[in-house]
């Protein structure tokens, strides 16, 4: 009984995510296996379709279109000139590689792979998944161009050098971007997006939450508020945006993210800063003579 007892303290949050994982790979159609890779889809044939002199914001595979700011093609040039299935297929390594970066950089034990956003992040190939290991490597800058939201962890950490670059290539860059096209269509381009981010909170809900969640990031304190912030109060969310709370390196927070339901940041957030405060009221009833000694 004490070895299963052992084995479960240690290994619970694996199990986790490997059931949660199972379950939602189980709800994939085999007979629509052309979704696999969707977003990467899309985002190569806006890619390519913005090199020919088209307008990105117009591409659309199976009702999804491309909804993000212009600067997130660039990064996406490598691959979009390449013929179609393999630039497709070398983006999915890209993300795969990345994801096992993502792990081994943290430190994290190799069953983080099957973190339920992490999974998520490589089946739909969406280039958000590039992210931690170019910020994790002091590439933060290049991850803006990937996603624009890297910025709130970046200033968060006072990385203002990053910053610096990243502001410096998106400005250097507007001449070949399609902004004209991006300003022209803004309503319609936050339009689509805000029907495919599905995964936040109703707008009255948000409203009343939001304001709770920043007192829990001044809790939780600087360096995990840089990493909980955007999967936990980003307006629009998708399930693989938390794949960014990894570097806080909480079983709690992981569990509670991996949770199919609508803003699990911000419950993963409000489970962290309770976590603090009652670390903080048991220091605080610890006897002196106990401090002492472990001083």
């Amino acid at each position: 009984m004490g070895f299963i007892l052992d084995w479960f303290r240690r290994y619970w949050l694996a199990v986790w995510f490997i059931v949660i994982t199972g379950s939602r790979l189980s709800l994939i159609d085999p007979a629509q296996t052309d979704r696999v890779l969707l977003d990467g889809a899309v985002y190569l044939l806006a890619t390519r379709t913005w090199l020919a002199g088209g307008d990105p914001f117009t591409v659309e595979i199976h009702q999804l279109t491309f909804a993000a700011p212009p600067p997130t093609l660039l990064p996406m040039v490598p691959f979009a000139v390449l013929p179609p299935a393999l630039g497709l297929a070398m983006l999915a390594v890209a993300l795969l590689v990345s994801a096992v970066l993502s792990v081994r950089m943290l430190g994290l034990p190799w069953w983080w792979l099957a973190f339920p956003p992490l999974v998520e992040c490589v089946i739909t190939g969406n280039p958000h998944g590039l992210l931690l290991p170019l910020m994790l490597s002091g590439r933060g800058w290049l991850a803006i161009l990937v996603k624009v939201y890297v910025v709130v962890p970046l200033a968060i950490l006072g990385q203002w050098r990053q910053l610096f670059l990243g502001a410096l290539a998106i400005i250097i860059t507007v001449p070949i971007l399609p902004w004209a096209q991006f300003f022209a269509e803004f309503a319609q381009v936050a339009g689509r997006h805000a029907e495919i981010s599905h995964y936040g909170l109703p707008p009255a809900q948000y409203v009343v939450l939001a304001p709770i969640g920043l007192v829990a990031l001044l809790i939780v304190g600087r360096q995990k508020a840089a990493w909980m912030a955007v999967p936990a109060l980003w307006p629009s969310l998708q399930p693989y945006y938390t794949t960014l709370a990894m570097p806080t390196r909480s079983a709690v927070a992981a569990a509670v993210i991996s949770l199919p339901i609508n803003q699990s940041g911000l419950f993963a957030l409000f489970a962290l800063a309770a976590l603090h405060v009652a670390g903080w009221y048991r220091s605080r009833r610890v006897p002196p003579e106990r401090v002492a000694e472990h001083m």
